[in-house]
């Protein structure tokens, strides 16, 4: 193993982008929904309808946004230029998003959240690009120090998804006597939202050296890519294909099941409040997870890694499927599958930079960025197909709101809720296996060889 070269502030400087933002993004994920519908009084089918819509268009600007980092050039760096830009258009989109407009016209109100919406969720595509392009650039070659960098900004993002479970509802239900529940969402949408400015800031001072911008007449390898060349490098990139496919898959059971949770605990075993104690356990599992999994990822190779990650998922989502109105049993292995995940999930990224590394090694155009692009692309089309099928499977199994829970939807149900994730997770180990073929030790030639002629072209 290569001998670390960044310093432990280097490393907890570049992940405080991430460990900034993950309240603002959990609220949304979280609750965005229910504050539709229950605070705004959006009619459910409207706001289906309209996150379905700017979903779409998300997963749409999630392409351009990489197109746009890698043809405009701005004056503060290549990629943190973005970060310094989009921190003050987060804090704007929570307020659209999070902002009481329940006297407002139906149509007003739509309208709003679907800004605030788009908003936000580009940002989040631009910062995902941004870190993740990032961590090559300050780790240069050395592929531990690469390692070190990704799973310390998962870390940091499961220590702040345990954080927020636990305070986002005592904070609301505090405000919410005082200000209202649609004020008192807006305020910790505004509170959340802030610490990403400060966060931003660390990040780019750590990052400033290997991203310095302002140097007039500089043009970097691959930065004059055309429009053809980009696209082109995700259609002839055999490797990325196979990565956005097994990834596509893996997020569209992951946000399956995510979006069927809540209708388990409510209708299958009556309550609620027990998906509160089984998510925090499943955070809990996973943080401690992220703390010594990927350092076994890195000695059995990162595409063994992920296969052992998602074979234990799959097992532990099938296995759940006898789970019944048992919620110990469901909760235990939702953390067992969890845990699985962070064999590989901390290489997330890195196997899209690989991948970029494979191409710009071959071909000799730098399409890194676009690599990483590939990645966000994976994970929205995860969040509107895993979404498709949980909604129309629910209709499919006859689910109506308020129906009594017969012993053969419960079996429909689990079904819906295990085996068919399992399929597909299943499908996507067989890609993996077969069709990935980039070593780590190839990984690190491509990155040494590709640091080596970027460096001549200066």
């Amino acid at each position: 193993m290569e001998k670390s070269r960044l310093t432990g502030a280097q490393i907890n400087g570049y992940a405080a982008c991430n460990l900034s933002i993950s309240f603002a993004n959990m609220l949304q994920m979280s609750y965005l929904t229910i504050f539709m519908t229950d605070y705004v009084g959006i009619p459910t089918a409207v706001v289906a309808t309209t996150l379905l819509v700017a979903r779409f268009v998300d997963l749409l600007l999630s392409l351009v946004s990489g197109i746009m980092m890698e043809r405009i050039r701005l004056p503060w760096g290549k990629y943190r230029s973005w970060l310094l830009l989009i921190r003050w258009i987060v804090v704007f989109s929570m307020v659209c998003m999070f902002f009481n407009t329940s006297t407002f016209p139906i149509a007003a109100r739509v309208a709003l959240a679907f800004i605030g919406y788009i908003l936000m969720n580009t940002c989040m595509s631009f910062q995902v690009n941004s870190v993740n392009s990032l961590s090559p650039l300050l780790a240069g070659d050395n592929m531990t120090d690469r390692t070190r960098l990704t799973a310390r900004s998962m870390q940091f993002s499961c220590m702040a998804n345990i954080g927020f479970a636990l305070i986002t509802l005592p904070i609301i239900n505090a405000l919410t006597p005082k200000v209202g529940g649609a004020n008192a969402f807006m305020i910790v949408a505004i509170i959340y939202a802030v610490p990403f400015i400060f966060g931003v800031g660390i990040t780019n001072r750590v990052c400033r050296v290997c991203d310095p911008g302002g140097i007039k007449g500089e043009v970097q390898q691959g930065s004059q890519m055309s429009f053809k060349d980009m696209m082109k490098s995700i259609v002839a990139n055999r490797q990325l294909l196979v990565l956005f496919v097994v990834f596509s898959l893996y997020f569209i059971a992951t946000n399956g099941i995510m979006n069927l949770n809540s209708y388990y605990y409510r209708y299958i075993t009556g309550n609620l409040s027990n998906m509160t104690i089984a998510s925090t356990i499943s955070m809990v599992v996973g943080t401690v997870a992220s703390l010594f999994l990927p350092a076994v990822g890195r000695k059995i190779g990162k595409k063994r890694a992920m296969i052992i990650g998602l074979v234990i998922y799959a097992l532990s989502v099938f296995i759940n499927t006898f789970a019944g109105a048992n919620w110990k049993f469901y909760a235990l292995f939702a953390a067992i599958s969890t845990a699985g995940t962070y064999f590989f999930n901390t290489f997330g990224a890195l196997f899209f930079i690989d991948a970029g590394e494979y191409y710009f090694w071959k071909t000799g155009k730098d399409s890194r960025l676009m690599s990483v692009t590939t990645y966000g692309i994976a994970t929205k089309l995860g969040i509107i197909m895993g979404g498709a099928i949980a909604t129309f499977g629910l209709n499919a199994i006859g689910f109506s709101a308020g129906m009594e829970i017969t012993p053969v939807f419960q079996r429909s149900f689990m079904g819906l809720l295990g085996v068919i994730p399992a399929v597909i997770v299943v499908v996507a180990i067989l890609i993996m296996t077969i069709g990935y073929r980039i070593t780590d030790a190839n990984a690190a030639i491509y990155a040494m060889e590709n640091q080596r002629r970027g460096l001549k072209t200066k």
